[in-house]
C-alpha cells in the first residue's frame, strides 16, 4: 500500500508532525480529539482508571487548572452546578439521606477551616466511645431513637456532638473539644461557655 506524503487530519498526521518536530495542524488536532473521545466511550473502565492515575500522579496541577478554569468561568460554572443538580435532585437526597453523619461531619469541618480553628478527622461512634452516652451538659442519658431534626416529635432528647468551646470562640473541630448532647442542651448552649451553659 502506497504510503501518504501528508495524511493531515488522522492520527497518524498527527504522529508525524510530532515525529518532524513541526506544530500539529487543526484538522490532525481534530482527529487526536477525536479518537480519544471514541476510546473513552469504547473503554469507560480503562479510561477511568487510567484519569485516577494521573490525578494521583499530578493532583496538584491538575488543583490548579481547574482552580483557573472556575476563577475564569464562573458563568459556565454555575450552569454546570445548576443543570447537574437538577437532572440528579433525586440521586443527591437519597445519598444524603442514607449519609447524614458524612454531611453533618462535613459541615464542622467546613466551618471550622474557614474560621482557622483546626480540624481532625472523628467519628460520632468514636466521641461516644471516647466520652460516654450522656449528656455532658445536664448529664442524662441520650435517647438515640429521637430524631435529631428539629420539630419532630421528642427531638429534645436526641444525638448532637457539641464543641465544648464554639467554633465562634475559636475552639477547633477535634474529638478533644466535641461532647455529646441534648440537640435542645446543644442548641440551648449554642456559643455560651460550658461553666455557662451548665447553668441552662
Amino acid at each position: 500500500m502506497k504510503k501518504l506524503d501528508n495524511p493531515c487530519g488522522t492520527t497518524t498526521g498527527y504522529k508525524r508532525h510530532r515525529k518532524d518536530f513541526t506544530i500539529p495542524c487543526q484538522e490532525c488536532l481534530n482527529a487526536v480529539v477525536e479518537y480519544k473521545k471514541s476510546w473513552k466511550l469504547a473503554n469507560p473502565e480503562k479510561a477511568k482508571q487510567r484519569n485516577k492515575d494521573y490525578y494521583e500522579k499530578n493532583s496538584h496541577k491538575v488543583n490548579k487548572k481547574n482552580r483557573k478554569f472556575r476563577i475564569d468561568n464562573p458563568d459556565k460554572v454555575k450552569s454546570y452546578q445548576d443543570a447537574y443538580r437538577k437532572e440528579h435532585k433525586k440521586d443527591r437526597n437519597v445519598y444524603r439521606l442514607n449519609n447524614l453523619e458524612k454531611f453533618r461531619s462535613y459541615a464542622r469541618k467546613r466551618k471550622s477551616l474557614k474560621l482557622k480553628n483546626g480540624h481532625e478527622p472523628y467519628t460520632e461512634e468514636q466521641v461516644l466511645a471516647y466520652w460516654g452516652n450522656e449528656c455532658h451538659i445536664c448529664l442524662q442519658p441520650i435517647d438515640f431513637k429521637a430524631s435529631r431534626k428539629v420539630g419532630v416529635k421528642d427531638w429534645e432528647k436526641g444525638f448532637h456532638v457539641d464543641h465544648l468551646v464554639s467554633l465562634a470562640k475559636g475552639g477547633g473541630d477535634t474529638i478533644d473539644n466535641v461532647r455529646p448532647a441534648h440537640a435542645i442542651c446543644n442548641l440551648r448552649k449554642n456559643a455560651k461557655d460550658y461553666q455557662e451553659a451548665t447553668n441552662v
